[in-house]
């Protein structure tokens, strides 16, 4: 799924003349002074998941926090090292990044693949609604 972003967001910023390589931040945005490929921070994050929950008060609340454990719970499920994790991360120590990860040391992939067809299930059934309301109007 991060592959699929990653050859996506290349290709949009392409698009505007922005050239990315193996260090481009993965989540990006443009700032309110136009300015393109900017990396996200918690505060603008903050900003759209209020904004969500303003609009579906029925939502579990999140934070950036919580986001950087379930990205490196869901990564260890998936078979990534905990170097790899505390890479992508930040942190200066594998010490702080077992305690982001809700997980044993060792997980197998079934979790992963399992994760990944629920994704993908939800995908598929969200466009299904899509395509069925386009049909309606």
């Amino acid at each position: 799924m991060l592959k699929e972003w990653r050859d996506k967001q290349a290709s949009q910023l392409a698009e505007v003349n922005v050239e990315s390589g193996p260090n481009q931040f993965l989540f990006t945005y443009t700032n309110f002074k136009g300015e393109i490929n900017q990396p996200l921070h918690a505060d603008y994050l903050n900003y759209r998941l209020n904004s969500i929950y303003k609009r579906h008060p029925d939502l579990v609340r999140v934070t950036p926090h919580k986001l950087r454990h379930t990205f490196s719970t869901l990564a260890r499920q998936g078979g990534a090292s905990l170097q790899l994790i505390s890479e992508a991360l930040s942190h200066s120590s594998i010490k702080t990044t077992r305690v982001y990860v809700n997980t044993p040391d060792i997980v197998g992939l079934d979790v992963h693949d399992k994760f990944a067809a629920r994704i993908a299930e939800a995908r598929k059934n969200s466009l299904a609604q899509e395509m069925k309301l386009n049909e309606t109007h």
